[in-house]
């Protein structure tokens, strides 16, 4: 990624998030930071796999809360890197969140997003096929299904890259 944040006061990156964790929690997409906060050290594969797959965290919302509480364990190293992620995905929160005015993502953000997206977008007939044995066993339907749901919005609000 590009230039870090500027710094901060200790303790000022916990303070941004729980001022604005109410609508943090609301607008993230909590599977978008997962590939880069374990890229950069700051989650374990054992952290991403607890975020995913706590099965008292069902709704989107509340994995969000569960993520930011994972996150705020990692000191402010993790926020600041949560913090350059939302800057980039979601430049209007950033901006509400921080006071400070989005960067345009650097190139190679860019490129990894976009493998990103278009690896789930391949991944969605098998995905729908998963669906479909699930439904048939009634096994685990209404996580998937809510997995399901937030790839394709996901997918729909960046189909700027599909459309090459």
């Amino acid at each position: 990624m590009s230039d870090p944040l500027p710094v901060v006061e200790e303790d000022e990156y916990h303070r941004i998030i729980e001022r604005n964790r109410h609508k943090i929690v609301k607008m993230i997409n909590v599977n978008v930071f997962l590939d880069p906060l374990r890229t950069k050290g700051i989650l374990s594969g054992d952290d991403a796999e607890e975020i995913q797959n706590s099965p008292i965290h069902i709704t989107r919302k509340s994995k969000a809360g569960f993520f930011l509480d994972i996150l705020q364990t990692k000191g402010d190293r993790g926020l600041e890197v949560f913090l350059e992620i939302l800057e980039y995905e979601l430049p209007q929160l950033f901006e509400e969140v921080t006071s400070k005015t989005a960067r345009e993502p650097p190139q190679d953000y860019i490129k990894h997003r976009e493998s990103v997206v278009m690896n789930w977008v391949y991944r969605l007939p098998e995905f729908a096929k998963d669906l479909q044995r699930d439904y048939d066993h009634n096994k685990d339907l209404r996580k998937k299904l809510k997995d399901m749901e937030e790839i394709l919005k996901y997918a729909q609000d960046n189909n700027s890259f599909l459309e090459v």
